[in-house]
């Protein structure tokens, strides 16, 4: 499974999950084709995607091009989407991730 973060301030759980085994790679901005790779998508809300106009519009985005791939919301604030899988908040530790990331990687 491989798993893309994108978010303007990086993903600092990446190498943690990665030494559980996870492949994460690290985007600080996004263009929808940059997913097409990857099972997982991890979305911040606000600094990234810019060029799909609202904050979180990208997600959207993501979702209507690609509807099979598993997308998680990781943002400090107390957004929510309709078109997420999971919302996670930041400062959520690594065990949490893990908890969270299973049951997607089964549905897949």
């Amino acid at each position: 499974m491989k798993i893309l973060a994108i978010n303007d301030n990086g993903f600092p759980l990446a190498e943690l999950l990665g030494l559980r085994g996870y492949l994460v790679d690290v985007s600080y901005d996004i263009h929808v084709g940059d997913v097409e790779d990857y099972d997982i998508v991890i979305c911040d809300w606000n600094g990234v995607g810019a060029t799909f106009g609202e904050p979180g519009d990208y997600i959207r985005t993501i979702r209507t091009e690609y509807p099979d791939k598993k997308l998680i919301l990781y943002t400090a604030s107390f957004e929510n989407s309709q078109y997420v899988d999971v919302t996670l908040r930041m400062g959520t530790d690594c065990s949490e991730w893990i908890e969270a990331l299973q049951p997607l990687l089964q549905n897949n």
